[in-house]
């Protein structure tokens, strides 16, 4: 408990919250109580959070994705790859960014932004989205 202050009737404090962290999450978060001793009321005001650990720096996956692009126009082997007998292309998303690679926000919104920019890059060179993560020439 922090920030206590008694503003009869009222008594308001901050309370820190650590359970995103047990999920890997680096923030806290605070929650302010108001109290109204005289009427039995009470609110909670959530939606702040405190940094406790510093965040994984941002991902460029632009090169990542140059990378497997350049390899599926050419047709070439790469481990991010699995081609298959019809001719259509599967990235590995989950082997370009493993599970346990980062928390699980930050390695959705890699995986997002590395398939984003496959989908539309591919698209303009002639390949066609079949599912996520599949991709056939057209």
């Amino acid at each position: 408990m922090e920030e206590v202050i008694w503003k009869p009737p009222i008594l308001s404090f901050i309370i820190e919250r650590h359970g995103g962290t047990v999920l890997g999450s680096t923030r806290a978060d605070l929650h302010t109580w108001e109290v109204n001793v005289q009427e039995w009321s009470a609110s909670l005001n959530t939606g702040k959070y405190r940094q406790l650990r510093p965040r994984q720096e941002r991902v460029d996956v632009r090169p990542t994705a140059k990378d497997i692009i350049d390899s599926i126009v050419n047709h070439r082997e790469h481990d991010n790859l699995k081609w298959n007998k019809d001719n259509s292309v599967r990235v590995l998303i989950s082997s370009v960014f493993p599970t346990g690679s980062a928390v699980n926000q930050t390695l959705r919104g890699r995986r997002r932004r590395l398939q984003k920019i496959l989908d539309e890059e591919l698209n303009t060179l002639g390949w066609q989205k079949v599912r996520t993560n599949v991709y056939r020439k057209i």
